[in-house]
């Protein structure tokens, strides 16, 4: 008997090495297992702010989509404005040019004029001196004749 209650204690005792050291392992994996959780938690609160970054980069890429959109369709205001100006511009251009030759040609038929009038003027000079002359002679010409009556 003594050698089958040894016997059973040595196998007691085996069982409780085995039993120790699936419990080490037990702990072990527990202890790893809690650190996986630990890691997906990790994980979870990264994937969290990686969603809420994401969020907010797509807020702003709708913000600068709204801008872009705002930005062109003011641009394409001020192209037709430009392209208005240039045409109003060239409009006024071509009156002014119109207008300038319009003045051009009546300086030129105002010089004519002057000319003209300078011509008649020396004409009327010319006249009235000779008029002058001819009346001064026939003035002399009536008092000569009058001194000899």
């Amino acid at each position: 008997m003594a050698t089958d209650v040894e016997q059973q204690r040595s196998m007691l005792e085996a069982k409780d090495g085995e039993i120790a050291s699936i419990t080490t392992k037990i702990e072990q994996q527990q202890s790893m297992l809690q650190s996986k959780e630990e890691e997906i938690q990790t994980l979870r609160n990264n994937l969290q702010h990686q969603r809420e970054e994401n969020k907010q980069a797509k807020n702003k890429i709708t913000v600068y989509e709204s801008q872009v959109t705002q930005l062109t369709d003011e641009v394409s205001k001020i192209e037709n404005t430009i392209t208005s100006v240039e045409q109003t511009s060239s409009l006024h251009e071509k009156s002014a040019q119109k207008n300038e030759s319009e003045l051009i040609r009546q300086i030129e038929e105002w010089k004519e004029e002057k000319k003209m009038y300078e011509e008649e003027r020396n004409s009327l000079r010319k006249l009235t001196s000779l008029g002058i002359k001819r009346v001064g002679r026939g003035v002399r010409s009536l008092v000569s004749r009058v001194r000899r009556k």
